[in-house]
């Protein structure tokens, strides 16, 4: 137990909580949330998911599946449930703060994927982002808590 590694929380990396709330409120267009989503990945991850693919640019189309299902694992699952299980043991929590899956999963899990088995280089911020995310959330958390005890 003690060798457990701290998950990464990722609903509370910079953005995320926001884009979950307006998919789940169902506020947001399909080209913002695209854009917003963009945005995200880029200020966590430094990629996004063209980067990835663009691993498999010299792979002919009738291998593209096959090969991309034996690097990145969480790709085999439909279900966003197996697909957090599976980010989970990479390192990374995709779930709400009630433990359900986020609805964002799709969009972010192959990026996750690609940096945890090493395709890029994490960028160096990664740690300082959920560090500062977490940090932020207990702030938050304090707040709230004060906010009820009035």
């Amino acid at each position: 137990m003690g060798d457990q590694v701290a998950l990464k929380k990722f609903v509370r990396m910079p953005g995320i909580q926001s884009i979950e709330d307006k998919k789940r409120l169902g506020t947001i267009n399909s080209s913002t949330f695209e854009i917003l989503c963009y945005d995200a990945s880029m200020n966590i991850f430094g990629i996004w998911v063209s980067d990835v693919q663009d691993l498999f640019k010299d792979v002919p189309d009738e291998d593209f599946v096959k090969e991309v299902l034996t690097k990145f694992h969480c790709e085999r699952f439909s279900d966003p449930e197996d697909k957090v299980a599976c980010l989970r043991e990479l390192g990374w929590d995709f779930t709400d703060d009630y433990g359900k899956p986020l609805l964002v999963t799709n969009l972010f899990c192959l990026q996750a994927e690609a940096i945890a088995r090493g395709y890029f280089a994490a960028p160096a911020n990664l740690h300082e982002v959920s560090a500062e995310s977490w940090g932020s959330a207990l702030e938050a958390e304090a707040r709230n808590f004060k906010r009820q005890k009035r």
